[in-house]
């Protein structure tokens, strides 16, 4: 009985982080020296998978494009649009990864709807 009691927590070995499609990253601004960029994160990806897991950048990077590059900045915005991160720095990318100048404390939540806002469902 206290077994089954037991609550199941899934371990971040257990699961692996989804890959970025291309079609997520949609380039904000390209300057002389850096390049701004929004992506719109796959249902299911967490922040510590942005910080621990460079290669779901493979997708994003298998197109020129939209391959990043060291020094652009990018806004990841969750599938759901309760949390996001702003302005993380490309530290450092090649063909299939990408690392990011990004801490957990970086992270934005948002709140379901803003006062006075029409609910998705209106429109």
């Amino acid at each position: 009985m206290a077994v089954a009691a037991q609550k199941q927590v899934a371990s971040p070995e257990g699961r692996e982080a989804p890959i970025l499609k291309p079609s997520a990253l949609v380039w904000n601004h390209e300057g002389f020296c850096w390049r701004t960029a929004m992506i719109r994160l796959p249902e299911g990806m967490l922040i510590q998978d942005l910080m621990d897991v460079p290669t779901c950048f493979k997708g994003i990077q298998s197109q020129p494009q939209t391959r990043l590059r060291r020094y652009d900045r990018i806004t990841c915005v969750s599938h759901a649009g309760d949390w996001m991160v702003k302005d993380v720095v490309v530290t450092a990318a090649d063909q299939t990864q990408v690392f990011l100048a990004l801490r957990p404390t970086d992270k934005i939540t948002l709140p379901a709807t803003l006062p006075g806002e029409i609910p998705p469902e209106v429109w």
